[in-house]
Order: structure tokens, then sequence, then C-alpha cells
């Protein structure tokens, strides 16, 4: 069961990608961001609310952390998402989002003030490698001549 749940996740995060390739030509990137969080609020907010009030001590304390945490996590992260689904493909949005546990890694380095290991940055580099390889099918050299869409970046 355990090795369930983390396929379960990538099944979840593939099929998001897909669904927001495929409504961006009907709902606007914008309205898609907002009725994904409002929804979402609305639904859940029945469950979490109790929990939500017996913290509510430490909520608060935390309020602004958890605030800048969501706000640059999710949201802003999905928000993107719809926007870059305009201009590029699904599969190069699926591979550019596999680059986050990397990007965590190099911004650990600022935040944290985490050492890089040699494992990690022969781990960032075979990433990086394997991101170009598979978003130019294999000739990373049209990455010179074609170059990247505005939604890859």
């Amino acid at each position: 069961m355990p090795i369930l749940l983390p396929l379960a996740a990538v099944f979840i995060w593939s099929v998001n990608t897909i669904v927001n390739k495929m409504s961006v030509s009907v709902i606007a990137p914008g309205a898609m961001a907002f009725y994904r969080w409002f929804f979402a609020i609305l639904v859940l907010t029945p469950f979490c609310l109790p929990t939500l009030w017996r913290q509510r001590r430490a909520v608060l304390l935390y309020a602004p952390r958890l605030a800048l945490l969501a706000l640059l996590g999710m949201v802003t992260n999905q928000s993107v998402a719809y926007f870059a689904a305009q201009t590029t493909t699904a599969t190069n949005m699926a591979l550019i989002m596999s680059l986050v546990p990397m990007l965590s890694l190099f911004m650990s380095i600022q935040l944290l003030s985490q050492p890089l290991t040699a494992r990690a940055i022969i781990g960032a580099g075979l990433s990086i490698f394997g991101l170009i390889y598979m978003l130019t099918l294999g000739k990373p050299l049209t990455l010179l001549t074609s170059g990247a869409t505005i939604g890859d970046g």
C-alpha cells in the first residue's frame, strides 16, 4: 500500500497537467485559478474548520508564514501553470514541473544555509540533462535554433 500513495500523487499531478492544457481554450487562466481555489475553499472548509478553530492560536501565530507559503507554493504554481498551458505542451509542462525538487534544493542553499553535496550536484546535473533531452526529443542542439516557448519559461 505505501507504494501506491506516491504513484497516486504522480497520477493526480499528471491528470492535472492534462486538464490544464485541455481547458485553456475554454476558460481564461485567471478565471481557472480563481474558481479552483474558490471551490477548494468551499469544499474543504466544513472539514477543516473545526480543527482550525481548535488550533486558532497556533494558526494566528504562524498566519503570515502560512499565507506566504500558500501564495508562493500552490497558488502561484497553479496560476502560472494555467498561463503556461496557453503556449506550451502538456508534456513540457509536466517535465518542467519535475524540476521543482531540484529548484527546492538550490533554494535551500540561500534560505536554509544548506551546503550542496557532490551527490546533489551530480543529481541536479543529471536532472537538467534529462529534462533537456526529453524536451528536445533527444536532439539538444535544437534549443539553439528553435528555443523554448514563453510557456516553457
